[in-house]
């Protein structure tokens, strides 16, 4: 007995060590107001920031470095600041599939003696470590009745592709996605939950890696509002300068 209770502990003790490790920094996300809208409506929304989704703190305007929404032709139409934490889209959108595109501003953030500051290492005295840190976030917007494709590729270091629109999915269907990596296959764990999963911070409802290829697929354990989640660090290039670089994926959507 002794020896099948010994056997089975490393087993669990070799499970759990696989898992990946969850300790996350604050990494912001898009709620938009309504997922899917009517032809003509105005499109609004705010940017979550924090740890537990949806609603934990929101990012500010003078903290985005851009956000506007990429229209089923290709073209960008503009978002602007109703608010200091609020945000509408500039004019009326046509029925289409769309996606709302985002990236707070990188910094450095350093650890020092005295508290953090936004420089690196190399401009302090009293540096302990050191890390940057790059986020790019996407929404999935249907007006009218589309569900037309939103797999395009916008460009952030770290970027979550939706390879059918949520739009035609219900619960147990599976969600395929693409994670790029500095326009490369990301081979890693991704995560995701939905509203009213959990109030508790970094607690998901579903992880999963992807493939070689990048490729990796969800399913939709519920109704409701989703958010899916990437992290990937490094050793930063120079280490005089910093000690750590980050890239966060972020993709929030609807499924009804």
């Amino acid at each position: 007995m002794t020896k099948r209770r010994t056997a089975f502990s490393v087993s669990a003790l070799v499970f759990l060590i696989s898992l990946p490790v969850l300790c996350l920094a604050h990494y912001p996300w898009i709620n938009m107001q309504r997922y899917q809208v009517q032809q003509n409506s105005p499109v609004n929304l705010t940017i979550g920031w924090g740890h537990a989704f949806p609603y934990d703190d929101f990012l500010k305007q003078d903290r985005l470095e851009e956000l506007y929404l990429l229209a089923p032709d290709g073209t960008k139409v503009d978002i602007e600041a109703k608010s200091d934490l609020e945000f509408a889209s500039v004019r009326p959108l046509r029925a289409g599939s769309y996606l709302v595109v985002g990236q707070p501003k990188s910094g450095y953030r350093t650890r020092t003696t005295t508290g953090y500051a936004r420089r690196s290492k190399a401009e302090l005295d009293n540096a302990i470590s050191c890390s940057i840190s790059f986020n790019g976030m996407k929404s999935v917007l249907n007006v009218g009745d589309a569900d037309g494709n939103v797999d395009t590729v916008v460009g952030h270091p770290l970027e979550i592709v939706p390879l059918v629109n949520p739009e035609t999915l219900k619960v147990n269907d599976y969600l395929p996605i693409r994670v790029v990596l500095n326009g490369e296959p990301f081979n890693g764990f991704f995560n995701a939950t939905y509203a009213g999963f959990s109030t508790e911070e970094d607690v998901f409802a579903y992880t999963a890696r992807t493939n070689t290829n990048g490729e990796g697929r969800l399913r939709i354990l519920n109704q409701g509002i989703w958010l899916i989640y990437v992290e990937h660090q490094e050793p930063y290039p120079d280490l005089d300068m910093c000690d750590t670089r980050s890239y966060r994926g972020v993709l929030t959507f609807q499924v009804d």
